[in-house]
């Protein structure tokens, strides 16, 4: 293999494409009100680094664990390992590697933020190993780590989220959860032979879990945005909030969404644009 592909098999393999879900640890640096000072920013930053590296060493772990299962799936048997594109070894040295990555930059990070760093890796061990095969829980272990991710970004900036903001990424992660099960149902022939836990759902159950989901987001972030925020501009955000939701269920009630498929459209990814600068706007701004 030549040497640009197998960079191009790293990235998937370490999944450099999912590490948009760790800009939740920059939620804190915006909403206290600390995005234009250098100090918080950079780290922030940092902390924003560490769980990349973190996320995509429990990528690679997961994928050596499933090695064998992956290959049996008619698109997973196309990942990195089960394809032969990266051998078990580099797997294991690319864990390693990353791994002392994030121990160099942990070193001058706050203990509350190392603790959470921690909890989040034993939750991935943890559902890897166990919690992936536990029904309604493999949702809610993915709803937890989001979570995680906000509540480091806060220790580390030493400041206090509002709980409404904890609780609506909980609600979004079980959201992009049940669409995401609901998918894999749609194109596996037998699901419960390619993932056990799948032969306790089905789409109409799911279906009624994204609907339900996604509405207590948008009301939670109502509550926040009228009774939380200062400024009554804030509001305006809103808007984006209920056309990304709409969305994303116009797309997914059917037969399921998987989120990566998200970044491929370009009227959502537009419309979160568009929210992050009305949400810098209205707080920095007006």
């Amino acid at each position: 293999m030549n040497p640009i592909n197998k960079i191009l098999a790293i990235g998937d393999l370490i999944r450099v494409r999912q590490w948009y879900k760790n800009i939740l640890v920059l939620a804190p640096l915006v909403f206290a009100n600390l995005l234009f000072l250098p100090g918080a920013l950079i780290q922030s930053l940092i902390a924003f680094l560490i769980f990349c590296l973190v996320s995509s060493c429990m990528y690679t772990i997961n994928d050596i664990i499933d090695e064998e299962k992956d290959a049996r799936h008619p698109y997973k048997r196309e990942r990195p390992l089960p394809s032969g594109k990266i051998s078990r070894r580099e797997a294991q040295f690319i864990v390693a590697f990353t791994a002392s990555l994030v121990l160099l930059l942990s070193i001058r990070m706050p203990p509350g933020f190392i603790l959470v760093t921690l909890s989040y890796v034993v939750l991935n061990l943890l559902y890897s190993f166990w919690l992936k095969h536990l029904f309604i829980i493999d949702i809610f272990s993915i709803g937890t780590g989001f979570i995680l991710r906000v509540l480091a970004g806060s220790i580390v900036l030493g400041v206090s989220l509002s709980p409404w903001l904890f609780i609506a990424t909980f609600l979004l992660a079980l959201t992009l959860g049940f669409s995401k099960r609901a998918a894999e149902l749609s194109v596996l022939e037998a699901p419960a032979e390619k993932r056990r836990v799948l032969e306790f759902y089905d789409v109409r159950m799911l279906r009624s879990f994204a609907v339900l989901s996604t509405t207590s987001v948008v009301i939670i972030y109502l509550i926040y945005a009228i009774t939380v925020v200062a400024d009554h501009y804030f509001i305006l955000t809103s808007v984006f909030v209920l056309y990304g939701c709409f969305r994303f269920l116009a797309f997914s009630l059917e037969q399921g969404l998987d989120p990566d498929d998200l970044m491929k459209d370009r009227a959502f990814l537009m419309n979160i644009a568009i929210w992050i600068v009305s949400v810098v706007f209205t707080l920095y701004v007006i």
